[in-house]
């Protein structure tokens, strides 16, 4: 029963009753001794009565009160322990290693434990819980993991979270993360690729002119190229939408050391982009590439075959034993019998592009083969 009607009940009781015994018991009673000393107190029955149902009453009040405080105050400590193992759950879905709480009660305690030892992942499909911190969170994580979009940008999930990658790329394309932030992040057991792409777009986003975000991004510690980030930005420039210096672009070479196959498909892509006024700028850029990554010598010979430049492509050859490179060696003994460069390599099967292991010898193949045995450089 709650309070406030005890005391509304108890005072009509009260009330009613004394009112029937005044009027049908209208006789005094005199209290002559109390605790075996005289006193002499007169008043009628009614009053009496009265007095020890006021007596009685404030009695139970003051049990009901304390036990209504003492009710509150566990109400109030088990809200505060809900709401720590709320915060942990929350903190273990978003991929967090929980820092130990104090709970006051043994059970919370032994739950919060218990929770500790497993990692909790967000099913985006169930059931709303009707906890409207906890559904707002899920809500989030959905619309990120299905449309790409943040709307709440004081979310803050722990690098291992499945969304993390996503949960970037919406920051920086609503502008709550700045790119060189995202750039300078390093986590070697996580691979956040197309966050560290979508960090480059964002810089050179709008951007013809080389801009100091570019050249602080080449010049971080630990740059974050790849192979996708440097053939966007090749692109970019081939087809007029950045311009960078040739010393940003050798920057991009040595830091992204492409492996054979990558710098063959690099050079597929640019191809068609190719005019007589930039083909030179371009042939001197990878001459000066070649110069430190020797993968790229595939690439650049048959760059050199595709535009014609069939005499340099043989005097490049020349500066390496005879079989070599069998497959370019065979296209130039067959190129007047009018055979296309691209059907010695369609279908070009890269991942068996690979490089030598051991120092080329002097000898004539007898079959036609990919000059490179397995291994691809890191980048």
């Amino acid at each position: 029963m709650k309070l406030r009607y005890f005391i509304i009940i108890g005072i009509i009781y009260i009330v009613c009753v004394c009112g029937f015994l005044f009027y049908t018991q209208q006789v005094d009673y005199t209290l002559t001794s109390i605790v075996g000393k005289s006193v002499h107190v007169s008043m009628p029955v009614a009053l009496w009565i009265g007095l020890i149902l006021v007596v009685l009453f404030v009695i139970a009040l003051i049990f009901m009160t304390s036990n209504k405080i003492s009710s509150t105050l566990k109400r109030l400590k088990y809200k505060r322990e809900y709401t720590k193992l709320l915060a942990q759950i929350d903190t273990q879905s978003l991929g967090s290693h929980p820092k130990p709480i104090n709970f006051s009660t043994d059970e919370f305690k032994s739950l919060s434990l218990i929770l500790s030892r497993f990692s909790l992942k967000p099913l985006l499909n169930s059931q709303p819980s009707g906890n409207a911190h906890i559904d707002s969170l899920f809500t989030s994580l959905h619309n990120l993991a299905t449309e790409g979009s943040l709307k709440d940008t004081k979310l803050n999930l722990d690098v291992h979270n499945v969304f993390y990658e996503s949960y970037l790329i919406a920051s920086l394309k609503n502008g709550s993360k700045k790119p060189l932030d995202v750039l300078n992040m390093s986590y070697p057991d996580v691979d956040l690729s197309k966050a560290y792409l979508q960090a480059w777009e964002e810089i050179v986003e709008d951007s013809k002119k080389e801009t100091k975000d570019i050249n602080k991004a080449l010049g971080l510690s630990k740059p974050k190229m790849d192979y996708e980030i440097a053939k966007m930005l090749f692109i970019r420039s081939i087809e007029g939408k950045l311009e960078l210096q040739q010393s940003s672009m050798l920057k991009i070479l040595e830091l992204c050391h492409f492996s054979a196959k990558e710098f063959f498909d690099l050079v597929n892509v640019l191809l068609p982009s190719l005019t007589p006024s930039n083909i030179n700028f371009y042939l001197s850029l990878f001459e000066e590439g070649l110069k430190k990554n020797e993968n790229m010598n595939l690439g650049y010979i048959y760059l050199l075959l595709e535009i014609g430049k069939t005499s340099e492509a043989k005097d490049f050859i020349s500066h390496y034993p005879k079989g070599y490179f069998p497959i370019f060696e065979a296209y130039l003994e067959l190129k007047d019998k009018r055979y296309d460069l691209k059907s010695f390599f369609d279908p070009f099967n890269t991942t068996q592009v690979v490089k030598p292991t051991i120092t080329p010898v002097l000898v004539t193949p007898t079959t036609l083969e990919l000059p490179f045995n397995g291994e691809h450089s890191d980048t």
